[in-house]
């Protein structure tokens, strides 16, 4: 976009919008790669487990908490999560660096638009919402209640003795969470980075009003929908107040006001 951000217009700020989105688009499709192969790689585990101490495609909790060895003193139901836990870390890690690059393209973005540029380690630095977190702590945070959820299903499984497709159809739906869980998470930390961008530079290039505006379309929240259009003055750019995201998944974005 090399047209002069002082001449935007609001179709001009749409484009920049999706311009983001887009990219945010492009990893998001990237991580649900390595969340389906880890969720290949965990069935792959549950039913070589089930294979080896189950009977009828079945494991109780007595067989699954049995010692692997008597030189191994560790139980074979630690052993199969312990495993579940490291492809999951796996994925997220490999996550975690295509997360990187997003922030650093919508930074990029962001500052080449408005023609400043800044030195801060943004990505290390970019926190907010009212638990002030960074994005990777969400990220991590997210890991560890799919562990707990998994865990969870797996102990109830040997403790009710499901059946190996029973408990399979649970994980797959469990998976099926984490990728809704991933692409909101991926969505709303886009629009939080873009924020935060826009809030520092308004305020560097000494802007002194914006004006909130929504995708106003047939999804447009009843909270954001009566948001759209309204001025503010920097000093009141709050992020879930007055400024995006608002709610998860937020679509909404902030213009600067030149008087």
């Amino acid at each position: 976009m090399t047209k002069n951000w002082k001449n935007f217009t609001e179709e001009d700020f749409d484009k920049l919008e999706e311009s983001e989105h887009q990219l945010s688009l492009d990893e998001l499709s990237i991580m649900l790669i390595f969340l389906r192969d880890s969720k290949e790689d965990i069935l792959a585990e549950i039913i070589k487990f089930y294979k080896k101490y189950g009977t009828n495609d079945i494991v109780t909790y007595n067989d699954a908490r049995k010692y692997v060895s008597t030189k191994d003193r560790r139980r074979r139901i630690a052993v199969l999560l312990d495993s579940i836990e490291e492809l999951l870390e796996n994925a997220v890690d490999a996550s975690e660096i295509r997360f990187r690059n997003l922030v650093k393209e919508l930074i990029k973005t962001e500052q080449d638009t408005f023609d400043i540029k800044s030195t801060k380690e943004h990505e290390t630095e970019i926190q907010w919402g009212q638990d002030d977190k960074h994005w990777y702590e969400r990220l991590w945070d997210d890991k560890e209640l799919w562990f707990l959820y998994l865990t969870n299903d797996l102990k109830q499984g040997f403790i009710r003795q499901r059946k190996l497709d029973d408990v399979l159809k649970q994980v797959n739906k469990r998976f099926d969470y984490m990728e809704n869980v991933l692409e909101r998470l991926v969505g709303t930390e886009t629009n939080a980075i873009c924020s935060v961008m826009r809030q520092e530079i308004f305020k560097k290039l000494g802007i002194e009003k914006y004006q909130y505006y929504t995708q106003a379309d047939e999804i447009t929240c009843e909270t954001c929908g009566p948001m759209n259009g309204l001025i503010f003055p920097i000093s009141a750019y709050e992020i879930g107040v007055t400024a995006p995201p608002i709610h998860p998944n937020c679509r909404c974005y902030t213009v600067p006001l030149m008087d």
